[in-house]
């Protein structure tokens, strides 16, 4: 099923090459057969289809590098135009130097901060209620208190979704994460 799931995602040319190939295979094969020259079928059916087709498979295929390049760039193309549909900027912490939010006896490290919510990192995957009061420690010392939502959870990281953060507290974030 594979094969033939990749065979349908060639375009019509080289459907077509393969085909022909396959065609002038069979033909020499059966002429050899038929004629008791099996080897002569062979030589002219077989190894030119294959000498031919390997040519093409080298040159077309790009190898795993290129591969591995093309998928980096699709992610990076994918993180941009999610980045552009986003209504607020986000500002990401390096793992070293990330403030912390205070809930009840636990404490939270924050991955990123926009004005509409916080991404937070929990490590020890303790359950949260859905609505989230605490205090949010930043890195130039001030703290805000903080009224949210839970609005997404994804194994060891939640999202929170809260009131409106002022954008000096994140312009002025920002310029401690320039100096360090």
């Amino acid at each position: 099923m594979n094969v033939i799931k990749k065979f349908n995602q060639l375009t019509w040319k080289i459907r077509l090459a393969i085909v022909i190939s396959v065609l002038w295979f069979l033909f020499w094969m059966l002429a050899g057969l038929e004629e008791e020259a099996f080897f002569w079928g062979l030589g002219f059916g077989g190894f030119p289809i294959l000498l031919f087709w390997g040519f093409c498979l080298m040159a077309i295929h790009p190898g795993k590098e290129k591969d591995a390049a093309v998928m980096e760039n699709i992610e990076k193309i994918a993180k941009e135009r999610m980045a552009e549909r986003r209504e607020f900027a986000r500002l990401e912490y390096p793992d070293t130097k990330r403030p912390l939010l205070k809930y009840g006896e636990y404490e939270f490290p924050i991955i990123n901060i926009s004005e509409r919510g916080l991404k937070l990192f929990n490590e020890k995957r303790i359950k949260i209620d859905h609505v989230v009061n605490g205090e949010a420690v930043l890195l130039s010392g001030r703290s805000i208190i903080v009224n949210g939502k839970a609005s997404w959870s994804l194994s060891y990281e939640f999202g929170l979704l809260m009131d409106p953060i002022s954008t000096s507290i994140i312009t002025e974030e920002k310029g401690i994460l320039a100096i360090d």
